[in-house]
């Protein structure tokens, strides 16, 4: 069934279960130093569940079990001296379109979480703007579930934009505040066949960027800012990309002009109606 040999290296405890005609198999994978791996036959091929070597440690033993269509895996480790975890496969990963641009943004929580709510929020709909930064994407403003303390939460943004030219940034609705992410990785890479950007960062529950109290819940809204100045990129006569993540136009020496002229113009505007809705 689908290509044979489909682990990336030896197998070891493997369990196999069907769950409404679909095949996945659990074991202990010699590729990923010994930890847990479940894949599933997509029709075609056998796909990871969740990220390979999920376990936090070596298994020596691995059950695969489902209920009302969401795995469990119960396996040990020797991190824990060979106790037992069970791990449940929640919705981990979701995609939220970015209608006016096209584009997808994917947000991807820890195997075992489970991502309760998601969705994009404009920086123009929050009740504070972001003085120094604007938001071409807006926000994903997400929560999840959780049984870890330490989670890494990845974000993929479908940009032009490259990872000397974004910071990433969080806004805090308790106190309308926004703030950088000092330990942020920016990545280039592509989704769905596009170019694009993937930010890595670690949330600690009830930790600095949980905005939710209540344990084992997380809630954060997160997105790749832009600094105000950086409007412009004139070395090559190039408008546009450092300002929306898309793709530059050569511009002729007369509509560059002219093109500079309205660009400052609408930051001048844009500054000035921020201003008129603080006051």
């Amino acid at each position: 069934m689908g290509n044979a040999e489909f682990s990336a290296s030896a197998a070891h405890f493997i369990k196999l279960a069907i769950n409404n005609g679909t095949k996945y198999v659990a074991y202990y994978d010699a590729s990923q130093g010994g930890k847990a791996t479940v894949m599933k036959f997509d029709g075609a091929n056998w796909v990871p569940v969740g990220s390979p070597g999920f376990s936090a440690g070596s298994t020596l033993y691995v059950s695969l079990a489902f209920d009302q269509g969401i795995p469990y895996v119960a396996h040990t480790h020797d991190d824990t001296e060979n106790k037992v975890t069970v791990t449940k496969f929640g919705t981990n990963s979701v995609d939220l379109p970015h209608a006016p641009h096209n584009n997808t943004l994917n947000v991807t929580t820890p195997i075992g979480t489970n991502i309760e709510s998601a969705n994009l929020v404009t920086e123009d709909n929050l009740p504070t703007q972001d003085n120094e930064y604007h938001y071409p994407f807006g926000l994903a403003n997400f929560s999840f579930t959780t049984d870890y303390t330490s989670n890494i939460v990845s974000l993929t943004f479908e940009t032009d934009l490259q990872p000397n030219q974004i910071t990433v940034r969080k806004y805090n609705p308790t106190t309308n505040t926004y703030n950088t992410i000092p330990d942020a990785t920016v990545t280039s890479t592509t989704n769905n066949g596009k170019p694009a950007l993937q930010i890595s960062y670690e949330i600690i529950d009830n930790g600095a960027l949980d905005i939710d109290p209540t344990p084992g819940a997380i809630t954060d809204p997160v997105g790749i800012a832009i600094a105000e100045q950086n409007t412009l990129n004139t070395s090559d006569t190039k408008l546009g990309a450092p300002n929306t993540g898309f793709t530059s136009t050569a511009l002729s020496p007369s509509i560059f002009a002219a093109s500079t002229g309205l660009v400052i113009l609408t930051y001048v505007a844009r500054r000035y109606f921020r201003q008129i809705r603080r006051t």
